[in-house]
């Protein structure tokens, strides 16, 4: 009976985590083709929105393949990241235009903890992935903090 439950509970986080993946991949398809305040060409905000919603897709499969230690599918979702932080580093953040300059050292940091993810997935070491993980994610904050949110 605990088993049942504890299957329930996990369908029910699972069920609620995907709606909110495609409410947030709504609000930001919704948006994609707004300026903001004559900072961005339409066209290279809809890229940014679309690279957003790419990362909250990828986290959650990370997390998911974390936590059902699958080390392979860890090292495949941090190589889809990793392909990206070119375009990242090229950004042009939604505010605090001045401090541009950061962006790229974070989106550097960024790329040297998701390396470590996929370095560590491919050897197996799901507690060495996680760990970097937790750290790459603390970039994404930092970066959303300072530049978006």
């Amino acid at each position: 009976m605990k088993c049942n439950k504890f299957i329930g509970r996990n369908f029910a986080m699972a069920v609620i985590t995907a709606i909110l993946i495609v409410i947030v991949s709504g609000e930001v398809a919704a948006s994609e083709g707004m300026e903001h305040g004559n900072m961005h060409r339409d066209e290279e905000m809809a890229k940014q929105h679309h690279m957003m919603s790419l990362y909250a897709q990828v986290q959650w499969k990370i997390n998911e393949s974390l936590r059902k230690r699958d080390a392979k599918a860890v090292e495949i979702e941090a190589g889809k990241i990793l392909i990206t932080v070119p375009m990242l580093k090229a950004m042009t953040p939604h505010k605090n235009l001045k401090e541009q300059k950061v962006l790229p050292k974070i989106a550097a940091l960024f790329e040297v903890e998701m390396k470590a993810v996929a370095a560590k997935a491919k050897k197996g070491d799901l507690t060495g992935a996680k760990s970097a993980f937790r750290r790459a994610e603390k970039r994404c904050d930092e970066c959303h903090t300072k530049f978006r949110d």
